[in-house]
Parts: C-alpha cells; sequence; structure tokens
C-alpha cells in the first residue's frame, strides 16, 4: 500500500507533465504564419443546433463571425503580427480565466487586466458562447457611473474576439495599442 505523500508526489508529477505537454503542444501550434484559413480545433461540446441558436443571436450584430464551443482553442492572429496566436479558456481558482499564448514572442498571458476590463474583470465564467468577428467596426454602449450614455462605433485593426452571454448581452475583445481592450455590448 502506497503512503498518502507518495501519491501525492506521483498526482504532481503526472500534473507538472500534463501542463508541459500542453505549453509544448501550444508552442508549435501557434507558431505558424497565419494561413489563408485560421485552424479550429473543436471541443468535444460543440452541437451545431446550439451553435446555430448562439448564431441567430448575434446575425444583426456582426457582419463577420465564427462561434466556437468554450472548449475550443482559437489559433488566430489578434494582434496583426501575421504569427497566429493562440487562445482558450482554463479553470483557474474557481474561476474561468481566458488566455492568449502569443505566437510571436511564446508568452502566454491572461486577458481581462487592462482597465477597461474593471466592470467585469478576468473571470469569464459568465460567458455562454464566444467566437471572433473580421468586421472594421463594431459598437460600444457607452456607461457612465452606472448609467447608459449612449454608443459609439469603435474601429477594429485586427480579427476580434466576441464573447456572449446568452440573451443578455457581452461584449469584444481587440488589440488596440499594443494591449488588449474590453468593448462593452450590453446594458
Amino acid at each position: 500500500m502506497e503512503t498518502p505523500d507518495i501519491n501525492r508526489k506521483t498526482a504532481m508529477k503526472i500534473k507538472q507533465l500534463s501542463t508541459s505537454l500542453i505549453f509544448l503542444f501550444l508552442l508549435f501550434s501557434c507558431n505558424e504564419e497565419t494561413q489563408q484559413e485560421d485552424i479550429i480545433m473543436k471541443g468535444a461540446d460543440t452541437t451545431s443546433l446550439q451553435m446555430s441558436n448562439y448564431s441567430d443571436h448575434i446575425r444583426n450584430e456582426f457582419i463577420e463571425f465564427d462561434l466556437f464551443s468554450l472548449n475550443d482553442t482559437i489559433v488566430i492572429d489578434l494582434n496583426g503580427d501575421s504569427i497566429s496566436d493562440c487562445v482558450y479558456f482554463i479553470e483557474n481558482n474557481g474561476k474561468k480565466a481566458l488566455l492568449v499564448f502569443d505566437g510571436r514572442s511564446k508568452v502566454e498571458f491572461q486577458v481581462g487586466q487592462d482597465e477597461s476590463f474593471a466592470d467585469i474583470g478576468d473571470d469569464f465564467s459568465w460567458v455562454d458562447f464566444w467566437g471572433i468577428t473580421s468586421d472594421t467596426q463594431v459598437y460600444e454602449i457607452v456607461i457612465t457611473d452606472g448609467e447608459i450614455e449612449g454608443e459609439r462605433n469603435v474601429s477594429l485593426l485586427h480579427p476580434s474576439l466576441v464573447l456572449r452571454k446568452d440573451e443578455v448581452g457581452g461584449g469584444v475583445i481587440t488589440f488596440i495599442d499594443n494591449k488588449f481592450i474590453w468593448i462593452h455590448q450590453a446594458d
């Protein structure tokens, strides 16, 4: 019979090995030049009916968009350096974090640290579906002191992430001025 210390050590080694394998996978899959068609690695819970329903909800908001399962890793050039980046969700300390693995620098970082994320922070547990848009302009709901003042148009320089809560709204995450920012699109 193994002692608890041996079981704990074995579990830690397995966790370290798994983390290393995921890192290597991301390292090799995110350093390719961006191709004509972006690569999507499908997760197990993608259903065409569910994606169709979500697609119907945002059809009037975007000209060009593609939706993905929350288990998908999206591989696309988000920052305009012609190198594909990887974007994915992970569970971390009871939160759902959104991570970007930069294809050029090979650095992984957590989205939600910019001041534009002040109201939503870095916990994306609320997201029901997500995707990308290649639109060059989107709307932003302007809120001051908790009151909606109106909306304005924001120009997008690169493909951007769309995050939504079903029947509530969400926002767009885009790369502007060397950082990812949140563009609020809900009341």
